[in-house]
Protein backbone atom coordinates (compact mmCIF):
# COMPACT_ATOMS: atom_id res chain seq x y z
CA UNK A 1 0.00 0.00 0.00
CA UNK A 2 1.75 2.85 -0.93
CA UNK A 3 1.34 6.15 1.09
CA UNK A 4 -1.30 8.04 -1.40
CA UNK A 5 -3.55 5.22 -0.87
CA UNK A 6 -3.11 4.87 3.04
CA UNK A 7 -3.81 8.64 3.35
CA UNK A 8 -6.77 8.54 0.80
CA UNK A 9 -8.41 5.57 2.45
CA UNK A 10 -7.70 7.40 5.75
CA UNK A 11 -9.25 10.51 4.93
CA UNK A 12 -12.56 8.13 3.48
CA UNK A 13 -12.54 6.80 7.00
CA UNK A 14 -12.24 10.15 8.79
CA UNK A 15 -15.10 11.79 6.72
CA UNK A 16 -17.16 8.38 7.06
CA UNK A 17 -17.18 8.70 11.02
CA UNK A 18 -17.61 12.96 11.12
CA UNK A 19 -20.95 11.94 9.03
CA UNK A 20 -22.23 9.50 11.17
CA UNK A 21 -21.37 11.44 14.40
CA UNK A 22 -23.61 14.52 13.22
CA UNK A 23 -27.40 14.89 14.78
CA UNK A 24 -30.02 14.40 12.32
CA UNK A 25 -31.31 16.80 9.86
CA UNK A 26 -33.89 19.39 10.99
CA UNK A 27 -36.44 18.23 8.44
CA UNK A 28 -36.01 14.57 9.72
CA UNK A 29 -36.77 15.91 13.23
CA UNK A 30 -39.93 17.91 11.95
CA UNK A 31 -41.48 15.53 10.69
CA UNK A 32 -40.90 13.07 13.79
CA UNK A 33 -42.76 15.78 15.99
CA UNK A 34 -45.60 16.25 13.45
CA UNK A 35 -46.91 12.44 14.28
CA UNK A 36 -46.80 12.81 17.43
CA UNK A 37 -49.50 13.76 19.65
CA UNK A 38 -49.07 17.71 20.85
CA UNK A 39 -48.59 17.41 25.18
CA UNK A 40 -50.42 20.17 26.62
CA UNK A 41 -48.99 20.39 30.29
CA UNK A 42 -51.19 22.77 32.42
CA UNK A 43 -50.48 24.03 36.10
CA UNK A 44 -53.58 23.08 38.41
CA UNK A 45 -55.79 26.38 38.98
CA UNK A 46 -55.35 28.15 41.72
CA UNK A 47 -57.43 27.31 44.78
CA UNK A 48 -60.34 29.96 45.28
CA UNK A 49 -59.34 31.81 48.34
CA UNK A 50 -61.11 30.69 51.63
CA UNK A 51 -64.48 32.33 52.90
CA UNK A 52 -64.84 32.82 56.40
CA UNK A 53 -68.38 32.75 57.77
CA UNK A 54 -68.54 35.04 60.79
CA UNK A 55 -71.39 33.48 63.25
CA UNK A 56 -74.04 35.62 64.07
CA UNK A 57 -73.66 37.48 66.97
CA UNK A 58 -75.49 36.40 70.16
CA UNK A 59 -79.18 37.63 71.40
CA UNK A 60 -78.54 39.78 73.94
CA UNK A 61 -79.60 38.18 77.00
CA UNK A 62 -83.27 39.70 78.44
CA UNK A 63 -83.38 42.35 80.44
CA UNK A 64 -84.59 41.72 84.17
CA UNK A 65 -88.41 43.24 84.55
CA UNK A 66 -90.46 42.12 87.66
CA UNK A 67 -93.49 40.27 87.10
CA UNK A 68 -97.02 42.37 86.59
CA UNK A 69 -98.64 42.67 89.35
CA UNK A 70 -101.56 40.40 88.43
CA UNK A 71 -98.84 37.70 87.36
CA UNK A 72 -97.20 37.57 90.77
CA UNK A 73 -97.61 34.21 92.92
CA UNK A 74 -99.85 35.73 96.10
CA UNK A 75 -98.60 32.71 97.95
CA UNK A 76 -98.48 34.06 101.62
CA UNK A 77 -99.91 37.69 100.51
CA UNK A 78 -97.29 38.79 98.27
CA UNK A 79 -94.47 38.05 100.89
CA UNK A 80 -92.61 35.60 99.08
CA UNK A 81 -92.18 38.23 96.39
CA UNK A 82 -90.99 40.66 98.62
CA UNK A 83 -88.42 38.73 100.02
CA UNK A 84 -86.91 37.33 96.46
CA UNK A 85 -86.72 40.88 95.76
CA UNK A 86 -84.94 41.42 98.86
CA UNK A 87 -82.78 38.43 97.85
CA UNK A 88 -81.74 39.89 94.54
CA UNK A 89 -81.00 43.34 95.71
CA UNK A 90 -78.56 41.69 98.60
CA UNK A 91 -77.09 39.83 95.75
CA UNK A 92 -76.72 42.94 93.64
CA UNK A 93 -75.26 44.67 96.52
CA UNK A 94 -72.74 42.49 97.08
CA UNK A 95 -71.73 42.24 93.28
CA UNK A 96 -71.31 45.97 93.04
CA UNK A 97 -69.04 45.78 96.47
CA UNK A 98 -66.62 43.50 94.82
CA UNK A 99 -66.46 45.33 91.60
CA UNK A 100 -65.19 48.62 93.38
CA UNK A 101 -63.36 46.71 96.10
CA UNK A 102 -59.59 47.15 95.49
CA UNK A 103 -58.63 44.83 97.76
CA UNK A 104 -59.13 46.64 101.54
CA UNK A 105 -59.58 43.69 103.91
CA UNK A 106 -61.03 45.88 106.34
CA UNK A 107 -63.83 47.34 104.10
CA UNK A 108 -63.70 43.62 102.91
CA UNK A 109 -64.28 42.42 106.72
CA UNK A 110 -66.59 44.92 107.11
CA UNK A 111 -68.98 44.50 104.38
CA UNK A 112 -69.19 40.20 104.53
CA UNK A 113 -70.30 40.49 108.28
CA UNK A 114 -73.33 43.03 106.99
CA UNK A 115 -73.83 40.52 104.34
CA UNK A 116 -74.02 37.81 106.13
CA UNK A 117 -76.15 39.38 108.81
CA UNK A 118 -78.60 41.00 106.24
CA UNK A 119 -78.51 37.07 104.79
CA UNK A 120 -79.28 35.34 108.14
CA UNK A 121 -82.54 37.52 108.42
CA UNK A 122 -83.75 36.72 105.37
CA UNK A 123 -83.48 33.42 105.82
CA UNK A 124 -85.30 33.07 109.08
CA UNK A 125 -87.99 35.08 107.26
CA UNK A 126 -87.98 32.53 104.40
CA UNK A 127 -87.89 29.57 107.12
CA UNK A 128 -91.12 31.31 108.92
CA UNK A 129 -93.04 31.90 105.84
CA UNK A 130 -92.01 27.64 104.80
CA UNK A 131 -93.47 26.83 108.12
CA UNK A 132 -96.91 28.82 107.20
CA UNK A 133 -97.29 27.37 104.43
CA UNK A 134 -95.81 23.91 105.15
CA UNK A 135 -93.90 23.90 101.47
CA UNK A 136 -90.73 22.14 100.96
CA UNK A 137 -89.47 24.07 97.94
CA UNK A 138 -86.74 26.46 97.90
CA UNK A 139 -88.63 29.39 96.30
CA UNK A 140 -85.87 32.33 97.13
Amino acid sequence: MTRLTRTALTLATALGLTGAATTARADHDDRDRDRRDPVVRTAPAPAPAPTYRVPPAPAPAPVYRPAPPWRTARWGGGRMQTLREEYRRLELSRERFYASWNGNPVRRDRFEARYADRRTELDGRFAELEREHGHGHDWR
